[in-house]
């Protein structure tokens, strides 16, 4: 392929790269652990315990939920930021033909 073509391939298509997903929400709705089963279940185990009368048992629950949700939430951010700090170090690199000789390409 010459390099002509390849400026035309490019103007016509755009560069060849992988589109990024979405950024994460950082809202508390989105965090992983807020949607988590076995959070449902122990927040319908505080109810029962808060209108069973025992709202120390409800609290506690509460509060083990909500520090869990965070430590959740802690981890996913972290997980996310150094992804994001790797894929910005790769430098992705090809061998391409232009006009009959061998180039480096991006």
């Amino acid at each position: 392929m010459s390099a002509a073509e390849a400026k035309q391939r490019l103007a016509l298509y755009g560069p060849n790269l992988l589109k990024s997903k979405r950024k994460t929400d950082s809202s508390p709705c989105s965090w992983p652990s807020s949607r988590a089963p076995s959070s449902f279940i122990l927040l319908g185990a505080a109810i029962l315990s808060y209108f069973l009368a025992d709202r120390a048992d409800a609290i506690i629950i509460c509060f083990i939920v909500v520090i869990s949700s965070l430590l959740g939430f802690w981890q996913e951010r972290g997980a996310a930021n150094a992804l994001a700090k790797l894929l910005a170090v790769v430098q992705i690199k090809a061998a391409v033909w232009r006009d009959g000789s061998r180039r480096k390409s991006r």
